[in-house]
């Protein structure tokens, strides 16, 4: 026991990346956008033009459908599927 406790901190700490909270934080993320982009790719099926919008992602989707003004959030880049993604990633990160 006596040896257990002259051992250097970096033994005690896991040397797997699965282990490491960066790798978690990666496959979190890699999780999350799959999701937002399933689901973004559901409600661009499923949008109906004549019904008011159900949630959030439809607002986006037909806000940047109709959007002309270059200096919009909404329009080109700005408006793109990955923007709604980072978007719904920093509500979750800044929410926690």
């Amino acid at each position: 026991m006596e040896e257990f406790g002259k051992a250097p901190i970096s033994m005690l700490l896991p040397t797997s990346p699965r282990w490491t909270v960066w790798e978690r934080m990666k496959k979190n993320a890699s999780f999350a956008k799959a999701y937002f982009s399933q689901e973004i790719d559901q409600h661009k099926a499923t949008l109906r033009f004549d019904e008011p919008p159900r949630d959030f992602i439809d607002c986006h989707i037909l806000e940047t459908l109709k959007t002309t003004n270059p200096n919009s959030s909404f329009y080109g880049e700005n408006g793109s599927m990955a923007n709604l993604i980072s978007k719904f990633n920093r509500l979750l990160i800044d929410n926690n």
